[in-house]
């Protein structure tokens, strides 16, 4: 089998002189477009635009330069319609295969077919749902540990805040009972607490105190009585 590829010859005067003609075996063609992977069902097809096979891949030898005019690529193929895809069992070989086509734009009088088989595709698709799951299960399993690190980040932080306001409460109770003035504050000398005794000595109120520099309770900056 080849496929004649004819080009006219013309003298300078448009009068026809001869014609050009280039063989090319189907089977060089059949490599350009082989399919690169695992299906052995895959098919990719060139047509002319009267339904002509001419060239196939893999290369079946009975079906070169015959008519499937009746075969369902060409049954709804048309000017409208010049991409689509369907799913049929192919009339060369027998395999059920999802087909899509696609008129050449650049020589609409071709048309090319590729065709996957059923189990192929199912096939395609358990991976990737396979790929996807695992990604999920993956996911999960990260944003759950996640959670449950934060929740256990703010347990201990909870703890530990009640545990010192508790501790808080119980100091500021004592302060609150001891004769002697007692007065509290931060690293910066700023009062965070001021007890009743410390308010009686120096004369300040609680509220008055707290927030104050501890420089307030020096003798030299007020008058005192007993």
């Amino acid at each position: 089998w080849i496929i004649p590829a004819t080009r006219p010859w013309r003298r300078p005067d448009g009068q026809l002189a001869g014609v050009i003609v280039a063989a090319v075996d189907p089977a060089y063609l059949a490599k350009t477009w082989a399919l690169n992977d695992n299906d052995d069902h895959a098919a990719v097809t060139l047509f002319r635009r009267d339904a002509i096979l001419l060239a196939r891949s893999p290369h079946v030898d009975d079906a070169m330069g015959k008519s499937f005019a009746e075969a369902v690529l060409f049954k709804q193929l048309s000017s409208e319609r010049p991409v689509g895809t369907f799913q049929t069992r192919s009339i060369v070989d027998g395999v059920q295969r999802v087909f899509s086509y696609r008129t050449l734009s650049a020589y609409p009088d071709f048309l090319i077919s590729v065709g996957r088989s059923n189990d192929e595709i199912v096939a395609a698709w358990s991976r990737y749902l396979w790929v996807a799951a695992i990604a999920w299960i993956l996911t999960s399993l990260a944003l759950g540990s996640a959670f449950f690190w934060l929740v256990r980040v703010w347990k201990r932080r909870s703890q530990s805040e009640a545990a010192l306001s508790a501790s808080q409460e119980r100091l500021l109770s004592v302060t609150e009972h001891v004769f002697d003035a007692l007065i509290i504050s931060d690293q910066n000398g700023t009062i965070f607490d001021f007890n009743k005794s410390a308010q009686r000595i120096f004369g300040y109120s609680a509220d008055e105190a707290v927030g104050q520099s501890l420089r307030i309770v020096k003798p030299a900056h007020r008058d005192v009585g007993a």
